[in-house]
């Protein structure tokens, strides 16, 4: 049994399959995208080399912050 869609029907259940896939969010690891307010916000958030290079960055600074037990020294040192 094949069932045909019209170009209306097909464009709203591609946009439910992306919303759905979690496709409308933009984030990265570090910031919400949908709060991005800086130009260097932006840029991480409107590019995905940026974002996923971010999301390493920011899991390495936690890595450090848990080996460190949350150091203020190094807290510190990134507002330096």
């Amino acid at each position: 049994m094949a069932y045909l869609l019209g170009p209306a029907s097909l464009g709203a259940a591609c946009l439910a399959a992306a919303l759905a896939c979690g496709a409308g969010t933009a984030s990265a690891a570090s910031f919400n995208c949908n709060r991005a307010t800086t130009v260097v916000e932006r840029a991480v958030c409107s590019d995905p080399e940026l974002s996923d290079a971010d999301e390493r960055l920011s899991a390495l600074y936690q890595a450090g912050l848990d080996q460190t037990g949350n150091s203020p020294r190094l807290i510190e040192g990134q507002r330096t």
